[in-house]
């Protein structure tokens, strides 16, 4: 608990780095740019990220599938 910012929940640097991948997976950025962002030097590092993918995937499917669907 961070007694200066009065955050009730446990932080770690992880924990920012996560939310900046998860951020910017959601609206649709590249696996690439996320890599870079975060400094991997492997792409299997940042697939960890894209589990969430599915459901996105998902949804723009549903979005964009025709009426009689």
């Amino acid at each position: 608990m961070s007694l200066k910012a009065n955050i009730q929940k446990r932080v770690y640097p992880h924990l920012f780095r996560h939310s900046l991948a998860s951020n910017l997976l959601k609206p649709g950025a590249g696996i690439i740019l996320i890599k870079e962002q975060l400094g991997h030097a492997f792409i299997d590092s940042t697939m960890i990220y894209v589990q969430s993918l599915n459901l996105r995937t998902k949804t723009k499917y549903d979005y964009f599938k025709p009426a009689y669907m």
